[in-house]
């Protein structure tokens, strides 16, 4: 199994019954800039972001279509960019 097949188990057996795990690239997924949809609904669940090299190089959750919890950007060799955590939609905290 490649790394990203384990990742994307990973997480969605760490969410909730009703979440979904998503690749930002997926054709399904609309981030639109006040509000994220899945499938026309408000989006609830992780979603992650994938280097040309299956590394992750986003991993964030959203909650009816806003951000939500921490969201942790990565640079390409696996070290932490930056954390940010959100309360649907609004930085309540920021670290690089």
């Amino acid at each position: 199994m490649n790394k990203t097949v384990i990742l994307l188990i990973f997480l969605f057996f760490s969410c909730g019954e009703n979440q979904l795990v998503l690749k930002k690239t997926d054709p399904n997924l609309n981030l639109r800039p006040k509000q994220a949809t899945y499938k026309n609904d408000f989006y609830t669940g992780t979603i992650i972001e994938l280097s040309k090299d299956n590394d992750t190089i986003l991993k964030g959750k959203y909650k009816n279509g806003y951000k939500s919890e921490k969201w942790t950007s990565y640079y390409e060799n696996g070290n932490i960019d930056t954390v940010n955590y959100y309360n649907n939609k609004y930085v309540i905290t920021k670290k690089v």
